[in-house]
């Protein structure tokens, strides 16, 4: 997760994210949530549940 948050500037390059997923068998939901745990910000997922 920490690689794909760098390459893509912490999701701000969302191309780079859905090829990096894939090529590390990672979820992109599961990056998502990352993020959201790095930044502080809850997820809309965990919002809504």
């Amino acid at each position: 997760m920490k690689f794909i948050a760098l390459k893509t500037e912490n999701g701000k390059i969302t191309g780079k994210i859905a090829f990096c997923c894939k090529a590390l068998e990672v979820s992109r939901q599961g990056f998502y949530e990352y993020l959201c745990e790095l930044t502080g910000k809850t997820s809309k997922m965990k919002k809504a549940g």
